[in-house]
């Protein structure tokens, strides 16, 4: 089914505005910057699904919603700049606005009748299939709760979309292994693949952050070089 890329912007839009709000304005970014900011990281992550799903595929007919992960996190540093808004900030309620939108892909998955999980057992005329679509929604849920905590709580602000990578990567790469797929890389199927990259990237990206906070602490501790009187003699 084709939905018009208008109607996905708005639809996206709207649901992660509504849904990081209140996060929001604990975080400092105000309402007036936050529509603007949800409507452009939207479009951006649409566009990514359907990259990525070129790269796959050969076609831009379907969508990869790992597109979205990797697109949206540029689009909000970039976006939060220009709105005069602290990027760690965007980075932060676009991890949550990432999840909310995997739980509308998955919903509308369920609704479709793809990405469907592979067979389990059977019971007299019934075939039992893992639920894919059910359980990477409430992964999403589950991961965007425990973000929107970790934002509240303010212990590592500017890195809840790492911390979101590598979450998200370990859990789908175990989900995905549930799926009905076919090998894409070597016998990696391609969500396993991008699984891979997502823990990778953010774990060198905590990595960065844990270094860069580290140096910055030294410098903090470090006393000025004391004034040390001319010898004469």
């Amino acid at each position: 089914m084709y939905i018009p890329i208008k109607t996905v912007t708005a639809l996206a839009s709207a649901s992660a505005f509504l849904f990081v709000l209140p996060t929001a304005r604990r975080s400092g970014i105000s309402a007036r910057k936050l529509l603007p900011l949800t409507m452009l990281c939207a479009a951006c992550a649409y566009v990514g699904t359907k990259v990525l799903a070129w790269v796959e595929t050969g076609s831009f007919d379907s969508v990869s919603f790992y597109g979205a992960v990797f697109a949206a996190p540029a689009a909000a540093a970039l976006f939060s700049r220009m709105l005069r808004a602290r990027p760690s900030d965007g980075l932060d309620l676009c991890a949550v606005g990432v999840c909310f939108s995997g739980i509308l892909m998955k919903l509308n998955c369920m609704r479709i009748g793809c990405c469907g999980g592979r067979f389990l057992f059977r019971t007299g005329r019934r075939y039992v299939f893992f639920p894919s679509q059910p359980a990477e929604a409430l992964y999403f849920l589950i991961l965007a709760v425990w973000l929107t905590v970790l934002i509240l709580k303010g212990k590592r602000r500017g890195l809840a979309y790492p911390c979101f990578m590598v979450a998200y990567g370990f859990g789908r790469f175990f989900l995905n292994l549930l799926r009905r797929t076919t090998p894409f890389l070597w016998i990696l199927p391609v969500g396993n693949v991008w699984s891979l990259v997502s823990l990778a990237v953010g774990l060198a990206w905590l990595r960065m952050a844990k270094r860069k906070a580290d140096t910055g602490n030294v410098r903090k501790v470090l006393p000025e070089d004391p004034d040390i009187p001319d010898c004469n003699g």
